[in-house]
């Protein structure tokens, strides 16, 4: 059977012809869309596959996002509160500041005046200092005579010393040896002082067989007087190496502590036996510093009025 013609005189001709021949309608469709509006269907249905799930993604993170801004806001919140009662506490502490600020300023107006009050007094004080400088000047000139006076005496000292010295010998030699057994006999026996020339002998002797140096001869010819005796706690022989002096001072102490070894060694190298050493001294009066060291050296200190009669 054949097919009638087919007459399109109106659009519902148009329209049954084409929902009979569906073919008709897609191909009719490509001519009469664009490409842009005949891909729309496709681009619909991957926009309700793929965009849609990336836009409800995105959505759903935009919702996370503001859920965390409200929270943040929450939180922006609190420590606006937090900010605002410390600014008024900060208000507070400002004014109570303020206040101190007063209170100092008149305080410093009370010093400034107390201030120029002392400036006053400075200034009278250097009124007066000026002419306590006037008169220290004149007591200056005044102290440099009493000082050229002063050494003027010290020299002359210093001449009676070295005359002091001298006799110092001569008061040795003289009074010593009849000091001697009262000045040491609680310690020891059987003292004798060395006389001067039987000292020098001695010295030569030790000299030349060399039993000491020469140096320590030298050293050894200063001292001012020798005493032989026995120790009365053990009965052994002992040599004493005295110095005497007006006023006994840590320097004599050292002096007869040293010679005292000395001494030892010579006589127990002449003797042929052992002779203990011992340093004193002997004075007028003792310093503080003299008495600690000779407890420490084990030197005797013996108290000797040196008088010239």
């Amino acid at each position: 059977m054949e097919e009638s013609p087919l007459i399109i005189r109106d659009v519902q001709d148009l329209e049954r012809i084409l929902l009979a021949h569906p073919a008709w309608r897609e191909r009719l469709r490509q001519l009469l869309l664009s490409e842009d509006l005949a891909a729309l269907p496709q681009r619909f249905e991957r926009f309700v596959t793929q965009d849609h799930a990336r836009l409800s993604q995105t959505l759903e993170q935009v919702g996370e996002l503001l859920a965390r801004l409200t929270e943040e806001n929450i939180k922006l919140a609190q420590q606006v509160n937090l900010l605002t009662q410390r600014m008024e506490r900060v208000e507070a502490q400002i004014e109570a500041l303020t206040q101190r600020v007063n209170d100092l300023t008149e305080r410093m107006e009370r010093v400034e005046a107390q201030i120029e009050a002392l400036t006053q007094r400075v200034n009278d004080l250097t009124e007066r200092m000026e002419r306590v400088e006037v008169h220290i000047a004149t007591l200056t000139q005044r102290m440099d005579r009493v000082e050229s006076q002063i050494e003027a005496l010290a020299q002359q000292l210093k001449r009676n010393t070295d005359d002091l010295g001298e006799l110092k010998g001569i008061i040795l030699e003289l009074r010593l040896p009849r000091k001697a057994v009262a000045l040491y006999r609680e310690e020891f026996r059987a003292i004798r002082v060395v006389p001067e020339e039987e000292w020098a002998r001695l010295l030569d002797e030790g000299e030349e067989k060399g039993y000491l140096s020469g140096p320590e001869i030298s050293d050894l010819s200063q001292v001012d007087g020798v005493i032989e005796a026995f120790r009365r706690s053990d009965n052994h022989p002992v040599a004493l190496a005295v110095e005497v002096s007006a006023v006994g001072d840590r320097q004599d102490v050292e002096r007869a502590a040293r010679r005292a070894k000395l001494l030892a060694r010579l006589y127990s190298r002449l003797r042929g036996y052992p002779v203990i050493g011992i340093g004193s001294v002997t004075a007028r009066q003792f310093t503080q510093g003299a008495r600690k060291l000779a407890s420490v050296r084990g030197v005797v200190l013996k108290t000797f009025p040196i008088k010239l009669r």
